[in-house]
This record gives C-alpha cells, structure tokens and sequence, in this order.
C-alpha cells in the first residue's frame, strides 16, 4: 500500500514537474516574443526622450541627453547634403564614408561627442569651472546662432524644449573651456581633450561605458528633425 502511495506521488509529481517547465517554456517564449515585438517599434523621440542610449558607470545618458548634438549634426550634414545633391539631399545620408553609411557614422558620433561632454561637464563642475560674464554673453550669441542656423522645420521637430538645448549648449561651452584649461596645463593643443582626442580617450578609460545597441540603432539621423520631403 505504501508503495502504491508512493508510486502516486512520483507520478503526481512528474505531472506538475511537466506542466511547470510547459509553462516556463511559454512564459519565456512569451517574453522574448515581446521584447522582440517592442525592440522592432521606432522611436518616439518625444515620448522616449527618458530612455537610455548608454550608461556611464551606470548612470544614463539618455536620448533628451543627445537632443542639442543630434540638431547640431543634422544640420551640419544636410548643409553638405544640398551640395551633394540638392534636388534630393537625402541620398547623401545613404553614401558611404568610411566603412559606414553616413548616417550611422553621424549618429555614433553625436553618442560619442554627449558621452564626452557629459563625462568632462562632470569634471569641470567637479573643478569649480564657470563662465565668466564675457563668456555667457558668447553662449548667448551661440544659443541666438544656433536656432537661426536650423533648417526649416527642424525647430517645430525638436523634441525637447527649446530651454533644455540651450542649457546643453551653455554646458557644451563650460566644457570647451576645461578643455582650455586641461590643454594649457598639460602644454597640448586643446583637441586632445575634444571627443576623438588621446587626452581624453585617457580620462574615459576610467569609466565604465556602456552603449544600448538596440535603443542607438533605433535613431535614425538625417530624419529626426530634418523633413526632406519639403525640398
């Protein structure tokens, strides 16, 4: 009788063993279906402005971060972009350049020049770096330049506040002046500490940096802000 009990169980058991790992397998399946459902969706640059693109020692840089350089580098671009071709300059965004399709190349750097202003802004305030009275009045006249330079419509398609790029500006400024000061000491031409400098590569070995691969390939520069079907 105690055998037969004992059987039961085994059997019991086994059952509930099966169906669990069933219901693992679908919750998994179920999961991975998601996550890949949510990964393929675009960006809604506005509503996603919160979400990280990379972490430095954890903490993130996120798309809002990037909002000043990805206008910036648009614009940049498309200026070259209406030489190149101006009845269509967004086959421009399309060429290759140095091993990459421009558009990818332009959009890694813009993660890498935020990466840089946002690791040595730290450092500067860390410093008690300011600008004086002369220097906010050439952040004044940059952040004025700026918004006249856009392209029409790139303004409309912001997808942060005009205050918070102007305050990325200002700090983008507070960053070329430690730079100054890091290259004046160090007796070295100030674009060693610019993003691609070797001055500055030093400094970033101290960090932990880590790119959201899936969240980068999402951003797709050359149509953020920029609406080509109007030229």
């Amino acid at each position: 009788m105690k055998e037969f009990r004992s059987f039961g169980k085994k059997i019991l058991t086994s059952k509930y063993l099966k169906v669990a790992i069933v219901l693992l397998i679908f919750a998994f399946l179920l999961r991975a279906g998601y996550d890949k459902w949510r990964d393929s969706q675009p960006i809604d640059y506005a509503k996603d402005k919160n979400e990280a693109v990379a972490t430095i020692d954890g903490k993130p840089v996120t798309l809002g971060d990037m909002a000043y350089l990805i206008m910036l580098e648009e614009r940049r671009t498309e200026e070259q972009a209406r030489v190149y071709n101006p009845a269509s300059p967004k086959d421009y965004w399309n060429t290759s350049d140095k091993g990459k399709i421009l558009s990818i190349r332009i959009r890694n750097t813009a993660l890498d020049m935020c990466i840089h202003d946002k690791i040595m802004y730290e450092r500067a305030s860390k410093a008690g770096v300011k600008l004086n009275a002369e220097e906010e009045e050439t952040v004044k006249n940059a952040q004025t330049d700026f918004w006249e330079d856009l392209f029409d419509g790139q303004e409309e398609n912001a997808y942060v506040s005009k205050k918070t790029i102007n305050r990325q500006i200002y700090k983008a400024a507070v960053v070329t002046k430690y730079q100054r000061i890091l290259a004046k000491k160090a007796k070295v031409n100030q674009a060693r500490y610019g993003y691609e400098g070797d001055k500055y590569k030093e400094i970033l070995e101290g960090y932990k940096v880590k790119v959201n691969k899936t969240m980068l390939r999402k951003i797709r520069m050359g149509e953020v802000t920029l609406v080509h079907d109007t030229v």
